[in-house]
């Protein structure tokens, strides 16, 4: 990102996409969608510095961090923030964008309670790229997954 593009911003609250990670001690906490403020630009090589409104937590990002903002409102990162009590972390996203969708689907499947709903979007959508993620990571494979779903889902044909 430019940083002339980035100067615009100066002073605006946004959101942060992904979410950042609250970690307290060993334990992950449930991400919060908090608004963050722009408070600097700074060049060579160009990067921001934005804080969180409500816990004061101060980072500085370089552009290769950013993907960009996007409206309305929001800043989208290549990068995990963990929020810890006393500081911020960086992590790197190692995931691909499709792994990270499958796994999204899957928790927003067992929170809804839909898991009929959930086997039928996994078959059809997810598992041909869930399948080679797993293989190469050690997960538990397609089948093993499918048939997770067909003992908790009665509906899971």
């Amino acid at each position: 990102m430019k940083a002339s593009a980035l100067k615009k911003n100066l002073g605006k609250t946004f959101k942060l996409r992904p979410l950042a990670v609250r970690v307290w001690g060993n334990r992950r906490l449930r991400s919060l969608d908090y608004e963050w403020m722009l408070d600097e630009v700074l060049e060579r090589p160009t990067r921001i510095r934005i804080h969180n409104i409500v816990t004061g937590h101060t980072v500085e990002l370089s552009a290769d961090a950013m993907k960009g903002f996007q409206n309305p409102h929001f800043l989208i990162l290549k990068c995990h923030l963990i929020m810890r009590p006393r500081g911020l972390d960086i992590e790197p996203i190692l995931w691909r964008s499709r792994s990270i969708r499958f796994l999204q689907a899957i928790q927003r499947g067992v929170e809804a309670k839909d898991a009929g709903g959930m086997a039928r979007m996994i078959r059809s959508i997810l598992l041909p790229s869930a399948s080679r993620l797993f293989r190469t990571n050690g997960v538990p494979s397609v089948a093993q997954i499918e048939g997770a779903w067909a003992r908790v889902s009665p509906t899971a044909q």
